[in-house]
């Protein structure tokens, strides 16, 4: 039970990493997880289908990543000394949703 008093039911798997951690997630306006872990950024559908990968090669390893820009359309990726960006064809999911 979480400290809202709401049970997460289940227990089936959301993700899955194949090195290190998952250390940040965004949802983007599609509905689609964008998942950091040491390797780079995983994303997928809100079904667990993974869509794609941005990796992120030795020895940088990727720590956190966000959605910026004006128009929210670019992924931040912080790695251990560097943060790259790359705009997107997509937004991040609007506040509050």
């Amino acid at each position: 039970m979480s400290a809202a008093g709401i049970t997460v039911p289940g227990g089936a798997v959301f993700a899955t990493c194949g090195n290190g951690l998952v250390d940040g997630l965004r949802v983007d306006m599609h509905g689609n997880q964008w998942l950091s872990s040491a390797e780079g950024v995983t994303c997928q559908a809100s079904d667990g289908k993974r869509l794609g990968r941005i990796r992120i090669w030795n020895p940088e390893a990727v720590a956190n990543l966000c959605f910026g820009s004006p128009k929210s359309n670019r992924l931040f990726i912080c790695g251990t000394t560097s943060l790259y960006a790359a705009y997107l064809t997509t937004r991040a999911a609007p506040r509050g949703s």
